[in-house]
């Protein structure tokens, strides 16, 4: 795999391998390239809300809470990771308002397994749920 990155609009080779590949294509040469996802994967998915189906049981028997597991991942969510910043104004007002959450279903393999970091060391800390990892 050679490594090419987006500079000023144009991919352009990094590496001393991806120089001497770039280098060596003819005029009429045909190049594929192909962009690799980042963005979370189904068994990250699978868990988060094996997860949340979890809280939502843990939260109903041990606090009384009743709330579905989607809304335990909203309420989560919010609590745990930056919102996303979304400038609203209002006809009738000067103000600008700022809403919303980050939305998993959006959120790389990175920012997903970060959030999931946070998730079991919030329910270990302040719930006392020790989350399974099957």
């Amino acid at each position: 795999m050679i490594g090419l990155k987006k500079t000023h609009g144009a991919l352009v080779p990094f590496g001393c391998a991806g120089r001497e590949w770039f280098d060596g294509i003819r005029q009429n040469d045909v190049v594929y390239i192909k962009q690799v996802s980042d963005a979370r994967t189904l068994d990250q998915n699978a868990l988060i809300w094996a997860w949340n189906n979890q809280i939502q049981k843990h939260m109903a028997e041990c606090f009384g809470q009743m709330a579905s597991a989607d809304q335990w991942h909203d309420i989560l969510v919010s609590k745990l990771m930056p919102a996303e910043l979304h400038p609203v104004k209002l006809p009738d007002s000067e103000s600008t308002y700022r809403v919303g959450r980050m939305k998993t279903s959006k959120m790389t393999k990175a920012q997903l397994s970060e959030y999931m970091d946070k998730l079991q060391a919030y329910c270990a800390e302040y719930l006392n749920l020790i989350l399974e990892v099957k």
